[in-house]
C-alpha cells in the first residue's frame, strides 16, 4: 500500500492555502497536507522533521521570511534529505526576473503562476503519488 504524499503549502495568502489544500485533497483522498503562513514557521518544522515532505508549493513574496529566503536554508541540508521533495515556486509575479531566478534554483521543479491551473496542480499531486514509496 502507498504512504500517503505529504504536501506543505507556505504561504502568507489563506485563501490560495484553502484552495489548495481542497485541491490536493480532491485528487489524491489520502494526501496530506500541511500549511504554514510564512517561511520561518516551515523551515523551523523542517529543521525537526525526519521526513521531508514530497511536494511544497512556496510562495516567493511573504512577511518573516519570503520564499528566497527560504531556498537560501533549505540548501544548507543534506542532499539526501532533500532528494524525495519537488519544491514548486508559485508567485502572482510574472517578473522575468523572478521566473529565470527560479530556474536557476537546483531546488526548484518549476515556477507556477497564481492563480493555479487546476489541471496543473492535478499533475504534480498524480506524479507525487507515483514517486512515494510503498510500505
Amino acid at each position: 500500500m502507498k504512504n500517503p504524499s505529504v504536501f506543505w503549502i507556505i504561504d502568507d495568502d489563506p485563501i490560495f492555502r484553502l484552495i489548495a489544500s481542497k485541491w490536493i485533497h480532491k485528487f489524491g483522498e489520502t494526501n496530506v497536507v500541511v500549511q504554514f503562513e510564512d517561511g520561518l514557521a516551515a523551515m523551523e518544522t523542517l529543521r525537526k522533521e525526519q521526513d521531508f515532505p514530497n511536494v511544497v508549493l512556496l510562495d516567493i513574496n511573504m512577511p518573516i521570511m519570503d520564499g528566497w529566503e527560504f531556498l537560501d536554508e533549505y540548501a544548507r541540508f543534506e542532499a539526501e534529505k532533500k532528494k524525495k521533495t519537488s519544491l514548486y515556486l508559485v508567485s502572482s509575479s510574472i517578473d522575468y526576473a523572478d521566473i529565470k531566478r527560479s530556474r536557476g534554483n537546483e531546488f526548484v521543479k518549476d515556477y507556477l503562476i497564481k492563480p493555479l491551473n487546476q489541471a496543473k496542480l492535478e499533475q504534480l499531486i498524480h506524479e507525487a503519488s507515483r514517486n512515494n514509496p510503498e510500505d
